[in-house]
C-alpha cells in the first residue's frame, strides 16, 4: 500500500509538472497578445508612455499572468508614484538576442512619438554561446543606440535554477553589462545580477529557468530601486 500510495503521488507530481510546462508553453502566444491588445489601445496626451524591451521576461512568462511580470509591476508602481494612467508598450519578444533588440525592437520604439520611460532587460540568452568579445561589441552597440535615460539591467544571476551550469558565465556577462553600462551616464544601470543572485527554486517557473509571480517581484525590486535613485 505505501508502495501504491508514493507511486500515485509520483505520477500526480509528473502530470502536473507537465500541465505547468504546456501552460508556460502556451503562454508565449497568450502573453504576446496581451501585450499586442494593451499597446494597441489609444493613450490620451495625459497617459504616461512606458516601453518595455527585451526577451521573454519582459512578456512575463513564467509569471502566472501578464500583469504579474515585473513590466506591469514597474509600470503599477509608476502609476502610484505619478498619479497618471500608464500605457504600457511592450516591444519585447521571448527568445530575443541582443541583436535581435538593435535590429527588430529599436526601429519599432523610434517610430513611437511620446515616450516617457524605457526599459530593457536583454542578453540572458546571449549566455549558453557566451564570449566575452562578442558579447562586449554586442552590448556596446545596444547602449549606444538607446534612448537618454533608459533603464538598463545587466545579466540575470543563472544560479537558482536550471541553468546552474552557466553561473560563472551569468555572473561574467552581468559584470561586463554593468561597467558598459555606468560608463554612458546618460543611461540608468538597473543592477539585476545582484537582486537575482540569492533566487532559490520557488522562484521560478515550471521549468526552472524564468521566474515565477515571486521571482518577477525582485525583477520589478531591482527596476524600482533604480527609478527611485
Amino acid at each position: 500500500m505505501i508502495k501504491l500510495a508514493i507511486y500515485i503521488i509520483l505520477t500526480l507530481l509528473v502530470v502536473l509538472t507537465g500541465y505547468r510546462l504546456i501552460r508556460l508553453k502556451v503562454s508565449v502566444t497568450t502573453y504576446r497578445l496581451y501585450w499586442a491588445k494593451l499597446a494597441f489601445e489609444k493613450p490620451t496626451p495625459d497617459d504616461f508612455i512606458y516601453v518595455a524591451l527585451g526577451d521573454s521576461t519582459a512578456q512575463a512568462i513564467g509569471a502566472s499572468k501578464p500583469s504579474n511580470g515585473y513590466v506591469a509591476l514597474v509600470g503599477k508602481h509608476i502609476e502610484q508614484k505619478t498619479g497618471k494612467k500608464v500605457h504600457i508598450i511592450n516591444l519585447s519578444v521571448s527568445g530575443a538576442k541582443i541583436q535581435d533588440v538593435i535590429n527588430d525592437q529599436l526601429p519599432k520604439l523610434s517610430k513611437i512619438p511620446k515616450v516617457d520611460m524605457v526599459t530593457i532587460e536583454i542578453g540572458a540568452n546571449n549566455v549558453a554561446t557566451y564570449d566575452e568579445a562578442e558579447f562586449t561589441a554586442e552590448f556596446s552597440g545596444l547602449l549606444d543606440k538607446l534612448p537618454v535615460g533608459t533603464y538598463v539591467a545587466d545579466v540575470p544571476s543563472f544560479a537558482g535554477g536550471r541553468k546552474r551550469g552557466l553561473s560563472k558565465t551569468s555572473e561574467q556577462a552581468a559584470a561586463v553589462a554593468d561597467q558598459l553600462i555606468v560608463q554612458r551616464p546618460q543611461l540608468n544601470v538597473v543592477k539585476l545580477y545582484d537582486k537575482t543572485k540569492g533566487q532559490g527554486l520557488n522562484d521560478f517557473a515550471a521549468d526552472y529557468f524564468h521566474p515565477n509571480n515571486s521571482g518577477y517581484k525582485n525583477w520589478a525590486a531591482a527596476f524600482i530601486e533604480a527609478i527611485e535613485k
